[in-house]
């Protein structure tokens, strides 16, 4: 775990190294514009079946928390966000006296270029490259006596082709961003944790066996509004075929405050 969040971590700094370059080109047309800083807080609907734990599927709600920052850099945006949280998950009516608590976290890297070249704060369709990575500690119990909780992890770093759609809507903005990963690298448990000797093996993964998606719908506050409030839809999907599958489902939504710093365009 420690090496994938090493790797995903040294991959977002070169994203952004990408994005400041870029701004330096004449291509990037417009400078370095303004900066977004937004939290987020929400609730977040979890559906999960990891074989390693468990045969059963498990689903439930639980907190959503985003740390999101956002730059533009003239036709490129880059996009960061922290995201984690803690849900309880029921088992099905076949054993509803397991659970599981599901701890999640997760971090976005993007960089966007405009299609047509325009600046970034403009309305339109943007390309680019994002980085995700994420790591989700599984607590089940089996919830019988003299059974202890077992531990089981399943850490990702992947990265993949992302876009996004901007369109101004009723004195705000509206985007949808959309990724999802090419190859990834991931870390996932085939026994409990519980002792120091048991531990997950990275594992190099392609589309035939690691598919996804992610994606977020934002309402913003228009680009020359210094403050205001925003909302959030997030979802991913994640079809992991290893050994033991992986399933997982999760939506969220959220409403937070966001900041603007540097210059503003209307």
């Amino acid at each position: 775990m420690t090496r994938i969040m090493a790797a995903t971590n040294a991959a977002g700094l070169t994203l952004m190294y990408a994005a400041l370059a870029g701004a330096q080109s004449p291509a990037a047309g417009g400078g370095v514009g303004a900066s977004s800083l937004s939290v987020l807080a929400g609730v977040a609907q979890n559906e999960r079946r990891d074989l390693t734990a468990s045969p059963l599927a498990f689903a439930g709600r639980g907190i959503d928390l985003t740390v999101n920052y956002a730059r533009a850099i003239g036709s490129f945006t880059l996009d960061a966000a922290v995201q984690g949280g803690a849900r309880r998950l029921a088992s099905s009516d076949a054993d509803p006296s397991s659970s599981e608590r599901l701890t999640e976290g997760q971090l976005h890297v993007a960089l966007l270029r405009r299609i047509d070249g325009a600046a970034a704060s403009a309305p339109g369709f943007s390309v680019g490259l994002a980085l995700d990575g994420s790591g989700a500690f599984t607590a089940h119990d089996y919830g019988h006596a003299g059974r202890p909780i077992s531990n089981f992890v399943l850490g990702s770093a992947a990265i993949g082709p992302a876009a996004s759609w901007k369109q101004r809507i009723a004195g705000g903005a509206a985007t949808i961003a959309l990724a999802a990963p090419a190859v990834a690298v991931v870390a996932h448990s085939y026994s409990v944790i519980n002792r120091p000797t048991m531990g997950a093996e990275l594992r190099f993964v392609t589309p035939g066996l690691w598919r996804g998606a992610g994606g977020t719908v934002t309402y913003a506050p228009a680009d020359d509004r210094a403050t205001g409030l925003v909302y959030r839809y997030r979802f991913s999907l994640l079809r992991y075929d290893d050994v033991q599958p992986v399933r997982a489902v999760t939506q969220s939504v959220s409403v937070g405050f966001t900041m603007r710093f540097g210059a503003r365009r209307s």
